[in-house]
């Protein structure tokens, strides 16, 4: 299936849309990451050297002999504070850089996991202590860095000393990442939406002059019938709103050739008129002079039998025959122009009746083989099949027409025998009249071409009889029922098969 303009468009822009969005929330996480590692790292620095050189400014200012009890109780201070206002993670490392204790203080938590008193007095105090009597450089003024959530404040400028470290809460990052991910969410969904809108516009503005360009068109070729007046477009495929340039040099484009196309047709339609006027009134005008040829055919083969002798009676009898059967060979020609000009003029639908189809066709039968002297009954046999609760809906008139047709041309162009068969077929819903005959048939690729008018097979023009009107006729006439004629329809016999069907009601 092809896919339309319109869902081309929104594919496309809601892939670019798509595409772009990933691309940049691709940046965006590497972007983010790096500055909550950042924001982290400068945040727990700064923590420290708040909390390290605010206990240097409280222990310089005091004047306790016993800086041991002095250095617990400022740090006891400090890191009650904290732990009223932030959630920070207090490690002590010893000289190799392992951790010996830990303690973490939790905002509204109750207990620590190990109690403040012992932290402060066993392992914090002392260590801040060494550091003191170590060096006069500022605690924390030079301090290691190791990532952006973990910061390591040396308690002595030593070397192998110990050292205080700072964890930052992990749900500090998860936090803010989550936030900013929640937002580029939002901002993400909220572009996709705004591509929707956007390729719903634009398709809008494209799509809809095109489809009331193909309204147009569709509109234009359902009036194009031969039984209706040639169509006028004249700017009937200009658009108002065209959405684009292109689109407007198209509608012109079919204006243009709409109002050549129209021209043309009424150029075809007048000559067809003129074509069928044309063989209406041949028909008529020859119809006359054939009546009165015949009858006067038939006086002088009287007067011939009562004047002449034996001898040249046979051989002006046989003159008077042949020019009988031309006289009725143009007669036929002349009955089938004027039912082709009928046909074509729809000058009165055709009724239709429920009719006995038995009695019709052995009726056909008969007559066709009273005219035909040199047929013989043998020649033609036929096979109606019971209809199960149904009757045959049509015109005998039509099927005794349609009949004669096909029996003239399986006999002219075919060979006897001739079978005639009829049954109802429940596939197609209607009765179907078969006529088979045992000639050569007709050539590959010209079953549909026989049914074509003026057209004639290889049979008909090796014996150069008849004018290729026959079944273009019957043709026609099965149409005007509501039925169609089938040419070989998936026979696997010798010579040519014809089929046709028409309509069916249920039996009173």
């Amino acid at each position: 299936m092809i896919p339309s303009i319109r869902s081309r468009i929104t594919i496309g822009l809601l892939s670019t849309t798509l595409f772009s969005l990933l691309l940049l929330g691709g940046l965006f996480l590497v972007f983010l990451r790096g500055y909550t590692r950042n924001l982290s790292r400068d945040y727990l620095e700064q923590k420290a050297v708040q909390l390290l050189e605010e206990f240097r400014r409280q222990r310089d200012n005091a004047n306790d002999p016993n800086l041991s009890t002095l250095d617990n109780q400022i740090l006891r201070r400090l890191l009650s504070r904290e732990q009223e206002q932030s959630q920070l993670q207090f490690r002590i490392l010893d000289e190799s850089g392992q951790v010996t204790d830990s303690i973490l203080f939790q905002r509204n938590s109750g207990r620590p996991t190990m109690p403040l008193h012992d932290f402060l007095f066993d392992q914090l105090g002392p260590a801040m202590h060494r550091s003191r009597n170590s060096s006069d450089q500022p605690l924390g003024s030079n301090p290691t860095r190791s990532d952006g959530s973990r910061l390591v404040v040396p308690l002595s400028p030593l070397p192998g000393s110990p050292a205080l470290e700072l964890l930052s809460e992990t749900t500090f990052l998860d936090r803010i990442q989550k936030d900013a991910l929640v937002g580029y969410s939002a901002a993400a969904g909220l572009s996709l939406l705004l591509a929707s809108i956007m390729a719903l516009v634009i398709t809008r503005n494209i799509a809809n002059p095109l489809l009331s360009l193909k309204t147009r068109v569709e509109e234009f070729s359902l009036k194009t019938s031969p039984h209706e007046d040639p169509p006028n477009p004249g700017t009937a495929f200009i658009l108002k709103n065209p959405g684009s340039r292109e689109v407007e040099q198209l509608s012109i484009g079919f204006s243009a050739m709409a109002d050549g196309l129209a021209q043309k047709y009424r150029e075809l339609q007048q000559e067809r008129d003129s074509l069928k006027y044309f063989l209406a009134d041949a028909s008529h005008e020859l119809r006359t002079p054939l009546t009165a040829g015949l009858a006067f055919t038939e006086l002088l083969r009287k007067e011939l039998m009562s004047y002449s002798t034996h001898t040249s009676s046979g051989d002006s009898q046989e003159l008077l025959s042949d020019l009988e059967n031309q006289l009725f060979r143009m007669r036929g020609i002349v009955e089938n122009l004027l039912t082709l000009s009928r046909l074509d003029a729809g000058i009165s639908p055709i009724p239709k009746e429920p009719f006995d189809l038995l009695h019709t066709i052995t009726t056909v039968q008969h007559e066709f083989t009273a005219t035909h002297t040199e047929i013989g009954p043998e020649d033609i046999s036929s096979q109606v099949a019971a209809l199960p609760d149904l009757e045959p809906w049509g015109n005998p008139q039509i099927i005794t027409q349609l009949l004669t047709i096909l029996l003239d041309n399986a006999y002219r162009y075919g060979a006897p025998p001739v079978q005639i068969s009829a049954w109802y077929d429940p596939q197609a819903g209607a009765v179907m009249i078969q006529v088979l005959d045992h000639g050569p048939g007709v050539e590959p690729g010209e079953e549909e071409k026989i049914t074509q008018r003026f057209f004639r097979g290889a049979a008909g023009t090796a014996s150069n009889q008849g004018l290729g009107l026959g079944l273009s006729i019957a043709r026609s006439l099965t149409q005007s029922m509501g039925g169609d004629l089938l040419v070989n329809p998936h026979t696997n016999t010798t010579g040519l098969c014809i089929r046709f069907l028409f309509p069916t009601q249920p039996r009173p």
